[in-house]
């Protein structure tokens, strides 16, 4: 290099320091680039630090997974109970209306079958082709003579 700079009219002397100056500009640029290159050591501190983040970012999916499933089977816990009261609530309400029903059911039989009543025929002259019952005139005897 020094002898082309001193075919290029350079003196020696010149072609010398400039030699130099550029040897040492890319010796200083050699040394940056092997600073910043990784070693091995480098390489494997790294994925050490990848694995242990790894692992802790699944044990925080896991451990919110599992929060996640705890309050799913408190919903569907609750979700059951609330079914189990609005069952009780129904069965107490038919129980209830079929007693009302039954009651109210020989109520009407026992007024029906032991009351004097007549049953009528309508004729179509009143507009009506249907039958009805009315009392029989003992019954109206009856009750006259109790006043």
């Amino acid at each position: 290099m020094v002898l082309a700079f001193e075919r290029s009219k350079f003196t020696p002397e010149q072609a010398r320091v400039i030699t130099e100056m550029f040897r040492e500009t890319l010796a200083r640029r050699e040394k940056l680039n092997y600073e910043q290159l990784a070693s091995k050591g480098d390489y494997m501190q790294v994925k050490t630090e990848l694995r242990i983040l790894e692992k802790s970012d699944f044990h925080l999916l896991s451990s919110d997974l599992e929060h996640l499933e705890t309050s799913i089977e408190k919903n569907i816990a609750g979700v059951h109970t609330e079914l189990e009261r609005i069952e009780n609530r129904v069965i107490k309400y038919v129980l209830g209306s079929a007693f009302f029903l039954s009651v109210f059911g020989y109520s009407l039989w026992f007024f029906v079958n032991h009351a004097d009543f007549q049953l009528l025929s309508i004729t179509p002259e009143d507009g009506s082709d249907g039958f009805y019952r009315m009392p029989s005139p003992q019954a109206f005897e009856a009750f006259e003579e109790n006043d």
